[in-house]
């Protein structure tokens, strides 16, 4: 019999997205509240920005709610969303997002339309 180690248990790691959809929605849901990890979901030639640039940009963005999410063909997804504004207002935008497999991240965002309220 071996000895019990006293080391704690390594945490699991997160499990890797398995579709396209499966990576959207994390990026979505994690938006307000941790841009950072939404960043680390895009492709780096994406943005053609910076990290404090990209969470700039998000700072006036208080929630966002996912309307909508379906697959596309050609690793894609349609994501209707909504975003509370720091002042009030709704903005709800109709995206076409595309995934790569390796590494899976998100590579490319097409607006498709953009609707203020």
């Amino acid at each position: 019999r071996a000895p019990a180690s006293s080391a704690p248990p390594e945490p699991a790691a997160a499990p890797a997205p398995t579709s396209d959809l499966d990576l959207v929605r994390p990026f979505y849901d994690v938006l307000p509240s941790d841009p950072a990890i939404a960043f680390d979901l895009l492709s780096p030639g994406l943005l053609h920005s910076t990290l404090g640039r990209f969470l700039e940009s998000w700072s006036q963005v208080r929630s966002v709610s996912v309307v909508a999410l379906e697959k596309q063909a050609d690793d894609g997804v349609l994501a209707v969303v909504r975003m509370r504004l720091a002042d009030g207002g709704d903005l709800q935008l109709r995206q076409l997002l595309t995934v790569a497999d390796s590494p899976r991240r998100i590579v490319d965002v097409e607006l498709l339309s953009a609707r203020r309220d």
